[in-house]
């Protein structure tokens, strides 16, 4: 596949392999292919198949595609290695973009042109941004254009959850919904410029298991001597983020949680209250908990950014805005996706 070709070691595919969830073939075979547009392919549809399986499949398409002329090369079958795989992460076969390399597309279809479209043309106005919160993005276009082109997008970060693909940070483009590796990139990010912090892996939410959960979030020992903080991203219903901070220091001990969307009748902040007594019931029970209800994203998308913001205020000891708008999320978007790089 596409995602393990590009990968390292062992440990790091057995990481990916955790979240991908194995289910039986279809019963008829109308499901197996297909023409879809790019909002279709975000869907949930999570098979794998050895390549033979496709092979036919295959060939069909790409002897129909050439057969209609060149005013369609840009749709092309998404070739994997070995394997197809449709998951939420659109890795394997797919018609979709057609890129020169396949480094320059990442699994959220945005290709790094696209980034750079993105980045030279999105407002950098910083109206009502906390003067700690606007390092990281050049007023020259010239320079995020730069820094886009220097993401190495068939490489990975190492973290404290293992390898990382950089090519996860482009979720933090446009209005997307940032993804899993994204938010890991934003946490390790805020662990790399803060010192005391732990960080806890967001893939937990994926395992079934609570003994596989607990084993999760101990990775990178987030609880370790030193750690005076601990991130916890909370990914609820695999469509919102949440997040709590743990803090452990002696004059300000307690939970802090955070739902962006603010959702009616605590919804979300319920669901936050039981993951994190499930995980951490012992310390849940003596440490005071609060609710962070100040702030709320202003659309659908930017909880994953609300939520790493909200994180980035209590490091840096800054009232969380309490009404950022779209542009002011979008430049936190822009700047959690280029300090990602570096």
């Amino acid at each position: 596949m596409d995602k393990f070709g590009e990968m390292d070691s062992y440990e790091e595919a057995q990481g990916l392999l955790a979240v991908i969830t194995e289910r039986s073939l279809p019963k008829t075979k109308k499901a197996i292919a297909g023409k879809f547009n790019e909002d279709d392919c975000e869907a949930d549809i999570r098979y794998v198949f050895p390549q033979v399986f496709v092979k036919k499949a295959l060939s069909a398409i790409r002897v129909f595609l050439k057969s209609i002329g060149d005013e369609v090369s840009g749709d092309v079958v998404g070739v994997a290695h070995r394997y197809g795989v449709r998951d939420r992460y659109k890795t394997g076969y797919r018609l979709g973009p057609k890129y020169k390399h396949q480094a320059d597309w990442n699994p959220n279809g945005t290709s790094r042109k696209q980034a750079i479209d993105w980045v030279q043309n999105t407002n950098i106005k910083r109206i009502g941004i906390p003067m700690e919160l606007q390092d990281g993005v050049s007023d020259i276009p010239a320079d995020r254009e730069a820094m886009i082109k220097r993401i190495p997008l068939r490489r990975s970060r190492s973290t404290p959850f293992g390898g990382l693909p950089y090519r996860e940070l482009l979720s933090f483009c446009e209005n997307k919904w940032v993804n899993d590796g994204a938010m890991s990139h934003g946490i390790t990010l805020l662990q790399r410029e803060h010192d005391g912090v732990g960080i806890v892996n967001p893939l937990f939410h994926r395992l079934s298991d609570r003994a596989a959960r607990v084993t999760a979030v101990s990775v990178g020992n987030p609880f370790q001597e030193g750690h005076h903080l601990i991130l916890v991203p909370l990914h609820l219903e695999d469509s919102h983020w949440c997040g709590a901070v743990i803090d452990l220091r002696s004059d300000s001990r307690g939970i802090t949680i955070f739902d962006p969307l603010q959702a009616k009748k605590d919804k979300y902040y319920a669901a936050c209250k039981t993951t994190l007594k499930d995980l951490y019931g012992e310390l849940y029970e003596i440490l005071h908990v609060k609710l962070e209800t100040k702030c709320r994203q202003p659309d659908a998308s930017s909880c994953g950014v609300a939520v790493l913001m909200f994180f980035e205020c209590i490091l840096r000891g800054v009232a969380l805005p309490t009404t950022p708008s779209q542009s002011f999320m979008r430049f936190m978007r822009m700047r959690y996706l280029l300090k990602g790089i570096l």
